[in-house]
């Protein structure tokens, strides 16, 4: 698996820059979720794949949209199983249960896939 084409990882500068993304990029299909794992250092990484789309000759490319959570924001994202973005207000919660909002769900991998480069 050596040979493995990498995803093109963008960094976004905070979570509901991820949470607007996810739910953009969810609008041809109807649905959206988040990828959530852990790095060796326990930082939570929350994320979203998508192709790049109408770009002269990059369309296709695969791109991993991640930010890289720590401290408490990372405990909160390590324990819930959906993203609320309250479009009202513009804000992100996380929660158990879905909620009123977008309630986006978190997709728990047990560890960071071979098609996903380096972060951090």
């Amino acid at each position: 698996m050596k040979d493995i084409e990498k995803m093109i990882p963008v960094k976004v500068e905070s979570l509901l820059d991820l949470v607007k993304m996810a739910a953009i990029l969810s609008v041809p299909h109807g649905a959206a979720y988040i990828i959530r794992f852990k790095l060796s250092n326990g930082k939570i990484v929350l994320g979203t794949l998508s192709l790049l789309k109408d770009y002269y000759k990059y369309y296709g490319l695969p791109v991993f949209y991640y930010v890289v959570l720590s401290g408490e924001q990372a405990k909160n994202a390590g324990e819930a199983r959906y993203i609320i973005l309250a479009t009202d207000t513009d804000t992100v919660s996380f929660s158990k249960e879905p909620r009123p909002g977008r309630s986006i769900p978190i997709i728990t991998w047990s560890e960071k896939p071979v098609f996903i480069p380096d972060l951090e």
